[in-house]
């Protein structure tokens, strides 16, 4: 950092910097799993930030798809709900009821 870092600067290195914990995280995975996982999905509101997903898209050299809502978590913690209520009889059951 130099007088001349921004605010902006400071931001984007904050959001690089949770783009490669991710990317730490997925690599464990792939090595505790022996796969490689070849796409990501995002959700929530950092989703909604086009710098964000490319940020995301470039440290993990991967595909990442953005989920069309941002309440995806509030739907999938109902469809849990649901299942475990006995309102559903599975997640694919409660996922395509609407």
């Amino acid at each position: 950092m130099t007088l001349s870092t921004g605010r902006e600067d400071i931001v984007r290195s904050l959001l690089e910097g949770v783009a490669f914990q991710i990317r730490g995280n997925i690599e464990v995975i792939e090595e505790i799993c022996g796969k490689r996982i070849t796409m990501v999905k995002i959700l929530g509101g950092g989703a909604k930030s086009d710098l964000w997903c490319s940020i995301i898209t470039a440290v993990l050299n991967r595909e990442v798809i953005r989920f069309e809502s941002s309440e995806i978590a509030a739907r999938g913690a109902a469809i849990l709900a649901g299942v475990g209520s006995g309102l559903f009889r599975d997640c694919k059951h409660g996922y395509e009821s609407k």
